[in-house]
Formats: C-alpha cells, sequence, structure tokens
C-alpha cells in the first residue's frame, strides 16, 4: 500500500517552484521562505496538536508564533515577509479562500539603526597590498583585481562574480562601464572608477590569455579542472 502524500509538502513543493519560476527568485531565498513556513507549521503543530489549515489561520497565530521566536528583529522580520508571501500566494494562486491575510496589521519588529561601517583610504591601502603579496603570482593578480575592482565599483561579491563580457562597455579599448543586474532582477549601470578600470584591465589580459576561450564569465578560473567556471561566492577565500 502506497502511503498518500502530505499534502502540506506537495503545497510547499509548488509554493518554491512559483517563487523560483514565476518570481525569479533564487533557490536560496527560496529554501528560506520554505524553511520559515515549515517552523510556523511545526509550531502551530505543537501548541494546537494537529497541522493548521491555512483557511483558519489569523493575526493572532502570526503574532503569537513571532513572540515565541527568541531571534533578533531583523530575523523575525524575514520571518514575517515569509509568511506574507506563502498567505498571498496561498489566496492569488492556489485560490484558497481565506478570510484574511492573516499577516496582514501585523508591523514589522523595528529594526535598530547602525551606521554604515567604511574602510579608510589607508586600510583599503594594506588591503590590496597585502592581497598582492600573495606568493603565487595568479592567486596575487586575482585577489587585487578582485578587491580594487569591488573597492572601485561598490558591487556585491556575487553581482561582480556574475558579470559576463556581455554586460561590458568599452571606451577607446578601456573597460568603461557595466550592466549589473542587482536585487529582484533590476538592472543598472555603473560607470568604472580609475581604480575599477584599472583593476578590470589587468584582470582582463590574464583573463584573455589564460582562461577558457568560450567561457562568458569574467571572473571565472583560469586553470585547473574548474577551468572557464565562475567564482563561487560561497566558495571564494583571499587567503
Amino acid at each position: 500500500m502506497v502511503a498518500a502524500q502530505d499534502p502540506h509538502a506537495e503545497l510547499l513543493h509548488r509554493f518554491r517552484r512559483y517563487l523560483e519560476m514565476e518570481e525569479g527568485r533564487s533557490p536560496r531565498t527560496a529554501k528560506e521562505y520554505l524553511m520559515d513556513a515549515g517552523l510556523f507549521a511545526r509550531w502551530f503543530r505543537e501548541r494546537h496538536g494537529r497541522p493548521p489549515r491555512f483557511e483558519e489561520v489569523g493575526s493572532q497565530h502570526i503574532r503569537a508564533f513571532l513572540a515565541s521566536r527568541e531571534v533578533s528583529p531583523y530575523r523575525a522580520g524575514r520571518v514575517l515577509a515569509s509568511l506574507r508571501k506563502l498567505f498571498r500566494y496561498l489566496a492569488e494562486v492556489e485560490g484558497l479562500p481565506l478570510l484574511k491575510d492573516p499577516t496582514e496589521g501585523v508591523k514589522r519588529p523595528k529594526l535598530p539603526r547602525r551606521l554604515p561601517v567604511y574602510l579608510t583610504p589607508p586600510e583599503v591601502a594594506r588591503l590590496l597590498q597585502a592581497a598582492y603579496q600573495n606568493r603565487s603570482p595568479r592567486v596575487a593578480l586575482r585577489d587585487w583585481a578582485l578587491l580594487a575592482f569591488l573597492y572601485g565599483t561598490g558591487l556585491r561579491l556575487s553581482e561582480a562574480l556574475a558579470l559576463t563580457y556581455a554586460d561590458l562597455t568599452y571606451q577607446d579599448g578601456i573597460p568603461h562601464a557595466i550592466r549589473v543586474q542587482g536585487k529582484g532582477g533590476k538592472e543598472r549601470v555603473v560607470v568604472l572608477s580609475p581604480t575599477a578600470q584599472r583593476a578590470l584591465h589587468q584582470w582582463l589580459k590574464h583573463r584573455n590569455l589564460e582562461g577558457h576561450p568560450t567561457s562568458p564569465y569574467i571572473w571565472s578560473h583560469t586553470s585547473g579542472p574548474n577551468r572557464g567556471k565562475p567564482f563561487s561566492p560561497g566558495q571564494w577565500r583571499l587567503w
């Protein structure tokens, strides 16, 4: 006899597919949404002795769940955003007859205001110098060029590593600007500063000489079994 599948598991699987395919969310973001939804379902089951029927969930359940979580305001805000996305999906895509969005009226936790921390020019200079002193000339060039490029553009690491040659604009044979795909699929054009131009120009000379000739990625491995593949933000190690 084949056991029936958990209807909640099937629903959450469709939710994940919706996030990735229709909203263009990354697999990591979709996984975080599902993890938060799973935490809420587990909390409801432990509190009420049965799985939740989403149609009966009210704002009092959402508030009680958030209050039970001993997490930072930032983390609590992300959980609330995940549940809000889930219940809107249930109503608008799955067509569940929700009486009301239970997250409506539940305020996001107030985040403490923190001033951004910037490196001073001398600190940046020391960082770049340290990167350039690697024993391997290839690694030294890679680390120095990427650090200087990030400093000169203000890009996130993931944004920089996703760049391809098609995103580059040249002027008089020198990289002039880049088209960047940011969060939520938003595009912007960044004109390169002299620091970023110099770093990218030096890297591309090495990349075009030793890199995989058909790889579209700018910041990609130039040797070894991963030659031609882009560097991974999660695997990136400077030292």
